[in-house]
């Protein structure tokens, strides 16, 4: 599409400029690659990748049991967060989402895993060993989530480290969806 701008960037040129020019990812002449992603727009960006409902749109009979209490059903992400919850991939056990905050290596394990369904095989998190030089600071009820996507290869550790706590970019998020695409094809998981 001659419309959209073409990213150069060291390592995820390919996947962004295939998000841009289908639309997924919309970004104008100031967009930074290594700039850390919101929740929202991870969100957002994620859901149109691995969902039909980017190209059909929204069942409004979806949208009725979110239970955020800073997305209320007026909110642009309301169906976004509500299709994310039916899915598996986000739960609301904190009373918030924090759309503005960055979002972490992970958090954005524990969005995989569940769009992968597997969420029962991650919360054992008991039996999950992080041997990475930071694996402790993982958190408690996230350790498997994290297990799992650093073994399946969605996510990648840098120098023996999951850097958890760290930003996730949105040249890293681009590389992270085509993984997801392809596990949720591989494991023949339905596009909801």
């Amino acid at each position: 599409n001659p419309d959209k701008p073409t990213i150069e960037h060291p390592t995820a040129a390919e996947e962004l400029n295939y998000l841009i020019h289908t639309g997924i990812l919309e970004v104008d002449e100031t967009f930074n690659p290594d700039a850390p992603v919101t929740k929202e727009e991870a969100l957002k960006v994620l859901l149109k990748s691995v969902t039909y409902a980017y190209y059909y749109g929204y069942d409004e009979s979806e949208t009725t049991n979110q239970s955020f209490t800073d997305i209320t059903p007026d909110h642009t992400l309301y169906p976004f967060v509500t299709r994310a919850l039916k899915m598996g991939m986000i739960d609301a056990s904190n009373k918030t989402f924090n759309a503005t905050a960055s979002l972490s290596n992970q958090e954005l394990a524990k969005w995989l895993i569940g769009a992968l369904k597997l969420n029962k095989a991650a919360q054992y998190s008991d039996i999950y060993q992080l041997n990475y030089n930071d694996g402790t600071q993982v958190d408690k009820d996230l350790r498997g989530y994290v297990a799992l996507a650093y073994e399946m290869e969605l996510l990648e550790a840098e120098n023996n480290q999951l850097k958890p706590k760290d930003e996730i970019t949105y040249a890293q998020l681009a590389q992270v969806i085509i993984r997801l695409a392809h596990k949720m094809n591989e494991y023949q998981i339905d596009n909801y």
